[in-house]
């Protein structure tokens, strides 16, 4: 849409009003890796040529996942799914982070990540088709259900990483949630 321009009925009051710039700026970020794959060296993390490659795995795996409980979903096999397609870096970096006793509090798109705390595609699969046995939480994992409700999380994680503190625990709590939008009620 152009600056004047705006959805509106015809002859109604809004459609003489002025329109005001939300934003005008950039965006800075950190690119260690670009489209093409080419990598900046004096970017790149010390991590071990095995680690970055089990990483590797976990995405694709993750990919996989995601674009088999896609086609389910489409196909009407399985219930309303929200993919994670461009987010496998991101959850499968954090969930890597993490040491065994740490906690994770998923949203509803780490799929990648709790596979990686032992949950099984097939476990995850069957959740996503409607069958609660496979949101059972795999002994050990310290990982919590997927919670749909926007915001949960937080409160979830918080309460976690504060119990470990009081208990004099060493333990670190990651939460995943979504944020973008939740006033027009997107993920």
């Amino acid at each position: 849409m152009g600056a004047r321009e705006i959805v509106f009925i015809p002859d109604s009051p809004i459609a003489t009003m002025p329109l005001k710039t939300a934003f005008k700026g950039e965006v800075k970020y950190l690119q260690v890796l670009n489209e093409k794959g080419k990598l900046d060296k004096k970017l790149m993390p010390k991590v071990s040529a095995a680690k970055i490659k089990k990483m590797y795995e976990w995405m694709v795996l993750t990919r996989i996942f995601d674009d088999t409980a896609l086609s389910l979903q489409r196909e009407g096999r399985i219930l309303t799914y929200a993919p994670m397609r461009g987010q496998e870096a991101a959850q499968i970096g954090s969930a890597f982070a993490l040491q065994k006793g740490d906690w994770m509090v998923p949203c509803f798109r780490e799929n990648g990540a709790m596979m990686m705390r032992g949950f099984s595609a097939e476990n995850l699969y069957m959740y996503w088709a409607g069958d609660e046995r496979g949101m059972i939480i795999p002994e050990g994992s310290n990982c919590l259900p997927i919670a749909i409700p926007v915001g949960t999380q937080t409160v979830h994680g918080v309460g976690i990483a504060w119990a470990s503190r009081l208990r004099k625990e060493k333990t670190a709590a990651i939460l995943f949630r979504r944020r973008r939008n939740i006033k027009r009620g997107l993920s």
